[in-house]
């Protein structure tokens, strides 16, 4: 039996997070965080500049679709649309990550943009670490994007503050549906 709960972290995303996003083995050659100016001069979207963000606008808008694709025949079996919603909301995710400079992993995201970062690094077509580094503009050296504490508490306060955060900056564009629930199996808390 399966209940909704908001924004606490399921043991499916604590296995993903404790699963390794190590190495880097596919091909989708995101570049690197410098390319085009990198971080500083003008500082825009976390230390983004204009030039720069350009080319993380055309490395979405390439790789948009195919995302979607993977995320609608992966194990998550999402509807196209569903699976555009998903994309979007890791898409704003991964910018808030970059603009707050969470370099710690302190952001908790929800289980849709969980899977997205998996289908990410699983799909042959990609270089996810590449990729991450591109995005964000940081090398994450193969750690996980996502870690899980100990503690509920403190992690559901990392995912509430990581829903307001993302609310925050996207205002009207942001789809409190999609992450505002967290699937947690009842058995999880007996």
């Amino acid at each position: 039996m399966v209940v909704i709960i908001e924004n606490i972290p399921s043991n499916k995303q604590k296995a993903r997070s404790n699963g390794g996003r190590g190495g880097t083995k596919k091909t989708s050659g995101g570049g690197s965080a410098g390319a085009g100016g990198g971080v500083g001069g003008n500082k825009k979207n976390g230390g983004v500049t204009k030039a720069v963000q350009k080319k993380i606008d055309a490395w979405w808008e390439k790789n948009y679709s195919a995302l979607a694709r993977q995320a609608s025949v992966e194990e998550s079996g999402l509807k196209e649309g569903s699976a555009k919603d998903a994309v979007k909301a890791y898409k704003q995710f991964l910018q808030v990550k970059r603009e707050m400079q969470d370099w710690e992993n302190k952001l908790l995201p929800c289980d849709l943009v969980v899977e997205m970062m998996d289908n990410h690094e699983e799909c042959k077509d990609f270089d996810y670490q590449s990729d991450m580094k591109f995005i964000c503009g940081h090398d994450f050296e193969g750690k996980n994007l996502v870690k899980f504490g100990e503690d509920y508490d403190i992690d559901r306060a990392r995912a509430q503050a990581t829903f307001e955060a993302v609310q925050k900056r996207f205002g009207s564009e942001f789809n409190e549906k999609l992450w505002n629930t967290v699937l947690v199996d009842i058995a999880d808390f007996t």
